[in-house]
C-alpha cells in the first residue's frame, strides 16, 4: 500500500545546484500539481527535495525525505502556499468543475475502495485505468500508465516515470450528502421540495426526483433553458433536448444511511 501512494502522489528531485528550493524543478511539479492536500520537504544540505499529495501530505514528505539518507529535513512548504501567482496551478475543484456526477456505487470516505473499483472498470481512449483515488473527497481521479510523453486529452495530471507517463483523469465527481430532510423511500416528495428550493448558476430548479431507494442513490434536480445541452451549466449527469429547450438534470445530494 505505501508503493502504491508513493507512486501515485509521492515526487523527488535530487542534486540541487544551490540552496534555494524554490528554484528547482520539483518545486515547479509540485506548484503545478493538483493534489491537495500537498507539502514539500528539503534536506538541509538541498541535496534533494521530495514532496507529496493526499493524506498525511507534511508527515510523508519529511519521511521520504529523510529515508533517502540525508539529514535536517525540514517542510518548505504546505499547500503551495510560496507558489508563484504567475505559476500555472490547476486546482482539483476546477478540474471537477467539468466532471460528471458519479454513479452511486462510488462514495467518499471509504478510502477510494469504490473510486478504485470503478476506475478498473471504466477506460479512457482505449486505455484501461489501474487505480482510482478520491481527491479532496469529491472527485474520483483514475490513472493509466503509458509509454511515451502524451496523455489523452482531457488529463488532469501526468508524471513521467522513467520512460513510461502516469495519466490522470478526474472521471466523474461524488455529490455532496443530503440535508436531513432529504429521504429516499417517499416518492420523490422531499427531494423534490428540496430542489424546488436551490438553483444552480442562476437557473432555479423546477423538479427533482430520487434516482433510486437505497443508501447512496442521488436526488435528482432539473431546469430548462432554451437552445442544447451546451447550455447546460458545468457538471451536468443528464440532458434531454425538448423541442427548442433542453433540460439540464444535475445530482445534487445523495441520501446516506441515517
Amino acid at each position: 500500500m505505501g508503493l502504491k501512494i508513493l507512486i501515485l502522489a509521492a515526487h523527488c528531485g535530487c542534486v540541487a545546484t544551490a540552496c534555494d528550493p524554490s528554484k528547482s524543478p520539483t518545486f515547479d511539479e509540485y506548484c503545478q500539481s493538483s493534489s491537495y492536500p500537498k507539502s514539500l520537504s528539503y534536506s538541509s544540505d538541498c541535496g534533494v527535495w521530495w514532496w507529496h499529495g493526499g493524506s498525511d501530505a507534511r508527515l510523508s514528505a519529511l519521511q521520504a525525505c529523510q529515508n533517502s539518507g540525508r539529514s535536517g529535513c525540514t517542510t518548505y512548504d504546505d499547500n503551495g502556499a510560496k507558489c508563484t501567482t504567475t505559476t500555472t496551478t490547476t486546482t482539483a475543484a476546477a478540474a471537477a468543475a467539468a466532471s460528471p456526477a458519479c454513479p452511486a456505487k462510488v462514495q467518499s470516505g471509504d478510502s477510494s475502495v469504490s473510486c478504485d473499483s470503478y476506475c478498473k472498470a471504466s477506460a479512457e481512449g482505449g486505455h484501461a485505468f489501474a487505480a482510482g483515488q478520491m481527491m479532496m473527497d469529491d472527485t474520483c481521479r483514475c490513472r493509466y500508465i503509458t509509454s511515451g510523453s502524451n496523455c489523452e486529452s482531457g488529463y488532469a495530471e501526468s508524471y513521467q516515470m522513467d520512460k513510461d507517463l502516469i495519466c490522470y483523469y478526474d472521471k466523474c465527481m461524488v455529490s455532496p450528502t443530503c440535508p436531513v430532510k432529504v429521504h429516499s423511500g417517499d416518492s420523490s416528495v422531499s427531494c423534490n421540495s428540496y430542489c424546488t428550493g436551490t438553483a444552480k448558476g442562476g437557473h432555479a430548479f423546477e423538479a427533482g426526483q430520487m434516482m433510486g431507494d437505497h443508501p447512496g442513490d442521488a436526488c435528482r434536480c432539473r431546469y430548462s433553458t432554451s437552445g442544447s445541452k451546451s447550455n447546460c451549466e458545468s457538471g451536468y449527469a443528464d440532458s434531454y433536448q425538448m423541442g427548442a429547450d433542453v433540460l439540464c438534470y444535475y445530482d445534487s445530494c445523495s441520501v446516506q444511511e441515517r
